[in-house]
C-alpha cells in the first residue's frame, strides 16, 4: 500500500510539481539578488581610478577630456568631433582574480545619440582571449544610457575565466553631442562566499532533482514517442550547456551561429548600403565644412591611441537568440509528447 501511494506521488503529483518549481524559482531570484554573496579580495587592481595622477595609466583617445576637483576628481567628457571620445585602461592576466567589480557614479546632459550601440554615454569592461579577439557570451555592461539624467550609481560585477588574456575597461562618449560626468570610480577583485557557493550547488541540484521529476515519468509511460525522448534530451542539453563555462559553450555553438550569420547576411549588406548613402550625402558639404573636417580628423588621429569599440556587440543577440530557440524547442517537444 506505501510503495502504490509512493508510486501515486511520483507519477501524478502536478500540483506538486508546480509548488517546488514556483518555489525554486523564488528561492533562485532570492539568492542571486543577495548583496552580501560576493567579498571583496583585492582592491584598487587598476591603478589611478581616482585620477589623483590626472591622466597616468590611462589611454587618451581625443581631446574633449577634463578634471573637475581637488579632492574628489570628477571626469567630464564631451564629444565636439562626433566622433568615440574615450579614455581606457587594461588589466593583464586577470585569470588572477575570480570576478571583477566595477562601481561608479555617472551623469548625463543631454547626451544625443546615434543609431549604434556605442554612440551613446557609458562604461563597459571588455574580455579578450589569447587571439586578441572579444570574448563572446560574456558581459560587459556597467554603465550605458543616453539622454540627461542626475548622478547615479551603477556597480556590476564581471567574471573571469582561464581563456581571458585581458580585460579592458573603457569610459567612453559616442553621442552626437551632450556631456558626461563620472566619479567615484573602483576597480576590485571579488569573490563568491562560501555560503553563497555551497547554497548554489544545493540549488542546482534541485533543480535537476526537480526537471527529472518532470520528464522521467511521462517519459516511462510513452516509452515508444520520439517526441519524449527528444525532449528529454533537449533538458540534459540545456541543463549541460548552463553548467559549461561560456567560453567553452561558445566555442560549441561556433557552427550554429556561422548558419545564423550567413542568414542574417542580405540584412546586414541592405543596412550596410543605407549607410553608404546617407555617408555619400555627408560628403556633399561645402569645401569649407570638409577642410575643418579634415583638420579635426587629423588631431584625433594624433591622440588616438587606443583601440575603437567595437561596431557592434554580438554577445547580446546571440545569447538572446540562443535562449529562445533552446526553451522554444524544448517547449514544443514537452507539448507535442505529453499533451
Amino acid at each position: 500500500m506505501l510503495f502504490n501511494s509512493k508510486a501515486k506521488f511520483f507519477y501524478n503529483s502536478e500540483k506538486h510539481k508546480l509548488v517546488a518549481i514556483v518555489i525554486l524559482c523564488i528561492a533562485s531570484i532570492l539568492l542571486f539578488h543577495a548583496s552580501d554573496r560576493y567579498t571583496l579580495a583585492q582592491r584598487n587592481i587598476l591603478q589611478n581610478t581616482d585620477f589623483s595622477q590626472l591622466g597616468a595609466h590611462w589611454t587618451i583617445s581625443g581631446q574633449a577630456i577634463r578634471l573637475t576637483g581637488d579632492t574628489e576628481r570628477t571626469l567630464i567628457i564631451t564629444n565636439q568631433a562626433r566622433g568615440q571620445t574615450l579614455i581606457t585602461q587594461s588589466l593583464r592576466e586577470p585569470q588572477r582574480f575570480e570576478n571583477i567589480h566595477v562601481s561608479l557614479d555617472m551623469s548625463l546632459d543631454k547626451i544625443d545619440r546615434g543609431p549604434g550601440w556605442w554612440q551613446q554615454a557609458g562604461v563597459i569592461l571588455l574580455g579578450f582571449d589569447k587571439h586578441r579577439k572579444r570574448m563572446k557570451y560574456w558581459p560587459y555592461r556597467i554603465a550605458l544610457s543616453s539622454g540627461t539624467q542626475p548622478w547615479k550609481t551603477y556597480e556590476a560585477v564581471i567574471p573571469v575565466t582561464n581563456s581571458m588574456e585581458r580585460l579592458q575597461l573603457f569610459l567612453f562618449h559616442g553621442g552626437k553631442s551632450g556631456l558626461v560626468q563620472i566619479k567615484n570610480l573602483r576597480v576590485n577583485a571579488v569573490s563568491e562566499t562560501i555560503w553563497f557557493f555551497a547554497t548554489k550547488v544545493i540549488l542546482i541540484g534541485l533543480w535537476i532533482v526537480t526537471g527529472l521529476w518532470v520528464l522521467v515519468p511521462p517519459l516511462i509511460k510513452r516509452r515508444k514517442s520520439l517526441a519524449a525522448y527528444l525532449s528529454f534530451f533537449t533538458f540534459i542539453a540545456m541543463l549541460f550547456g548552463s553548467l559549461m563555462p561560456q567560453p567553452e559553450l561558445s566555442e560549441i555553438a561556433r557552427p550554429a551561429f556561422q548558419t545564423l550569420e550567413k542568414v542574417s547576411k542580405p540584412v546586414e549588406i541592405a543596412k550596410k548600403k543605407s549607410r553608404e548613402m546617407v555617408s555619400s550625402k555627408d560628403q556633399t558639404a561645402s569645401p569649407s565644412q570638409n577642410a575643418s573636417s579634415s583638420q579635426a580628423t587629423k588631431k584625433s588621429r594624433t591622440v588616438e591611441l587606443s583601440p575603437k569599440l567595437p561596431n557592434r556587440m554580438e554577445s547580446d543577440s546571440r545569447q538572446y537568440t540562443a535562449h529562445f530557440l533552446s526553451h522554444g524547442v524544448l517547449g514544443f517537444l514537452v507539448a507535442l509528447a505529453f499533451r
